[in-house]
């Protein structure tokens, strides 16, 4: 898409994305356990191609440190107020502010304050979205569903994540609110966006597979065998072995 900026009830409002080229397929790289097997997934000498052909890729807070921060994201997404952040992390934002002036790449906020006049720095549409989305989307708790309304928003097709598993490593417990996330993720998939997930994250306990409540045999071997056979054929399923990676057949093992 060449077109940059989406126009709401008759130019009310407009919101242009910071980037040249409104993209269609987005990497959402987080900060959980499966950023490490990104890695993995994307430096073999065989990567994954869907993983390597999106047209952007947006990190989340501290993804700007990954590689020592010469990784440069498409957009950093730091949903915090920054004022605030200043007086309790310093650290925190001076990395923020290294890595804006190496790599010169958006970065979306919430309420910028002092730091609404640095460059690179844009305040989430909210407005917009909750124009353009309505009452259902006011529903954001955390960063990673601001991220997904806001792709939802502006067309993207495909969505791959990766690092938001809402799970610590080492830890059985996992970060509240990964129900808003999942929220999103339907919200999104609703709407006809690809949303693909690592068979190893527990966000939609992907990593559990394909499965029924309340069945002793599984039975979606048995319903495509039936479908095969009468020749009908239903919307692509995936597996435990290729969900949400349709284009590898592939799943992802850690070791």
């Amino acid at each position: 898409m060449n077109r940059t900026t989406i126009d709401m009830r008759e130019k009310v409002l407009r919101w242009e994305h910071p980037n040249a080229n409104l993209p269609e397929s987005v990497l959402i790289v987080g900060l959980g356990p499966t950023k490490a097997d990104l890695l993995n997934a994307t430096t073999c000498h065989v990567p994954d191609e869907g993983l390597m052909d999106v047209d952007e890729v947006w990190g989340v807070n501290a993804a700007i440190n990954h590689f020592a921060g010469r990784i440069r994201y498409d957009m950093i997404w730091m949903m915090d107020h920054l004022d605030g952040e200043v007086r309790k992390y310093p650290k925190y934002i001076q990395q923020m502010e290294r890595y804006l002036n190496r790599h010169q790449v958006p970065l979306i906020t919430s309420d910028a304050g002092e730091y609404a006049e640095m460059d690179h720095v844009y305040e989430y549409p909210l407005h917009w979205i909750y124009l353009l989305l309505g009452d259902d989307a006011m529903y954001m708790h955390n960063s990673i569903p601001y991220m997904l309304a806001y792709a939802v928003a502006i067309g993207v097709k495909k969505i791959h994540i990766w690092g938001c598993d809402y799970s610590y490593e080492k830890e059985k417990t996992r970060e509240d609110d990964r129900a808003n996330a999942e929220y999103w993720i339907g919200f999104a998939r609703a709407r006809g966006v690809k949303v693909l997930i690592p068979t190893i994250s527990s966000l939609t306990s992907a990593d559990k597979g394909l499965w029924f409540y309340g069945y002793r045999d599984q039975p979606m071997g048995k319903i495509l065998k039936q479908l095969n056979k009468s020749g009908m054929h239903a919307a692509p399923v995936t597996t435990k072995t290729d969900r949400g990676y349709e284009h590898e057949q592939r799943q992802y093992v850690r070791k």
